[in-house]
């Protein structure tokens, strides 16, 4: 009878969970972390955004009707509504997608500083899609420019609100930050030492560090060919991947110049060195 009971039962929940299914949507609101502030952050959002699908839907009368009204449909891409704003007085930007967008406008200034310039080089830039899905973008770019020698530009997660002091290896105005190593490479150490020591000697502020974890374009760009030399060049971004990233304009600006520094001086026997 207990068992008779218990198939009973299991079988009632899940012919109300099916036609739960097929009249209801299911919000799942995610927090940053189980701290209260962010607990509390997560209740608000989950209250802002039923307060918004009900008004839109309270006319609705099926769930068929409801996904008409939002005119989203499976796969569709969302973006949030982020305006970037920069205060000169703290010399700090505020948007979203620093990684990569901060890479991407580095990548433009340092064309444009070096535009007319006589190099010893020929420089290509290039914008890569699909980092954070297995660097699917670089892989094909590097394939297409063959490169002798790359200058990767990256949004980096700074770490000065989230570790102890003596810890932090990626502060924000502390310059940008070129890493050693990280899970998916590990950075040519006399092209990582080259440009360390060309930072010191030109008095442009850097960090460098190290990285159990996380991954940039260099994984795949490292390998192409017979192997190129690689390096980082991260600006710090607080909170990234979340949609508002802060970072300060002078690692921005100290990473091009140290980018612009380096390509100036760079010729095939410098390139064999490394």
């Amino acid at each position: 009878l207990f068992i008779y009971t218990l198939i009973c039962s299991i079988s009632y929940v899940n012919a109300i969970s099916t036609d739960l299914q097929k009249s209801v949507f299911r919000l799942h609101v995610i927090a940053n972390s189980d701290s209260e502030d962010d607990q509390n952050l997560k209740l608000k959002v989950r209250d802002n955004v039923l307060r918004y699908m009900n008004t839109l839907c309270s006319k609705t009368t099926s769930k068929e009707e409801a996904i008409e009204k939002f005119g989203i449909r499976i796969g569709e891409p969302v973006v949030p509504d982020v305006t970037f704003t920069y205060s000169e007085t703290t010399d700090l930007m505020v948007g979203k997608s620093f990684d990569c967008r901060l890479g991407c406008a580095a990548i433009l200034k340092t064309m444009h500083n070096l535009a007319g310039q006589d190099l010893n080089v020929d420089i290509v830039g290039a914008c890569a899609a699909q980092e954070e899905v297995g660097v699917r973008g670089a892989t094909v770019t590097a394939q297409v420019i063959k490169p002798d020698i790359a200058i990767v530009f990256e949004g980096c997660p700074a770490d000065d609100t989230c570790v102890e002091q003596y810890m932090v290896q990626t502060a924000i105005k502390r310059g940008p930050m070129l890493r050693h190593i990280d899970a998916r490479m590990i950075t040519n150490p006399r092209y990582q030492r080259y440009a360390l020591d060309l930072a010191e000697k030109l008095g442009i502020p850097v960090q460098d560090a190290v990285r159990s974890a996380g991954a940039t374009n260099g994984a795949a760009i490292h390998l192409t060919e017979k192997a190129v030399p690689v390096i980082v060049i991260g600006v710090p971004v607080r909170y990234a991947h979340t949609h508002y990233g802060i970072s300060a304009y002078a690692d921005f600006d100290n990473a091009v110049k140290l980018a612009c520094e380096i390509l100036k001086r760079l010729d095939e026997e410098q390139i064999r060195s490394f």
